[in-house]
């Protein structure tokens, strides 16, 4: 099972509902899983695999959600991290989750700079707006991905989103959540929070790298 099938399930089934609005953006489900399948195949392109750490650094928008299912149907891991860290801590994340790939907004790039010496693991960063020179930028490496990219084939105890606590007592612990873990949590969402219908808008106020970003999921599977 992949959780990015969910969708490839929505799209199929609703291509031309809207399914992000940002501003005056707005992207029907078939843009949305034809942008998720360009990054995918984009990613595996790279080299990007099954287990494979994708960090999102990234402030609320259409490409942070596409970044997230694109990592699902590769088969890789999303590592979302706190767009309010400073540099320092997001280095850490970056370089303790092993992550491969960083795809981050334009305002990251002075902090990232600073930390890219202790980030030898970090073979590609990918840059959404107007980037620096040593990062890739973003709609030119959807450019050369497949719309039509298969999800990857997946366990379900495979590790698809790993996500770092606050750091509180010490370091941040990166807590892994598997591809089975966020089914029973689309499947159960309707019955224990709140059953959606298909004209339902769900408004994302708060930062979809936390915890809160999850909801994307459940709400793409009501489409």
């Amino acid at each position: 099972m992949n959780i990015g099938s969910v969708l490839t399930e929505a799209a199929a089934r609703s291509p031309d509902a809207v399914a992000l609005i940002a501003g005056d953006v707005r992207r029907s489900y078939a843009e949305f899983g034809a942008r998720s399948n360009r990054l995918a195949s984009a990613l595996e392109r790279l080299g990007v695999g099954r287990g494979d750490r994708v960090a999102i650094l990234q402030r609320n928008g259409p490409e942070l959600l596409e970044t997230m299912f694109a990592t699902f149907k590769a088969g890789a891991v999303t590592v979302p991290i706190n767009a309010r860290l400073h540099p320092k801590e997001y280095g850490y994340i970056i370089g303790d989750s092993g992550a491969r790939v960083v795809v981050f907004t334009a305002d990251f790039a002075a902090g990232l700079d600073g930390a890219r010496g202790e980030l030898g693991g970090v073979e590609r960063y990918v840059c959404i707006g107007d980037g620096p020179g040593w990062a890739e930028g973003y709609e030119a490496l959807l450019a050369r991905g497949d719309a039509a990219h298969a999800d990857a084939d997946t366990a379900s105890d495979d590790v698809c989103w790993l996500f770092y606590t606050s750091g509180t007592t010490g370091k941040p612990k990166g807590a892994m959540v598997t591809h089975a873990n966020l089914a029973f949590m689309t499947e159960h969402y309707p019955r224990e929070v709140y059953r959606l219908q298909p004209a339902d808008v769900v408004l994302h106020a708060g930062p979809l790298t936390h915890g809160g970003g999850l909801w994307a999921i459940p709400v793409t599977a009501g489409a």
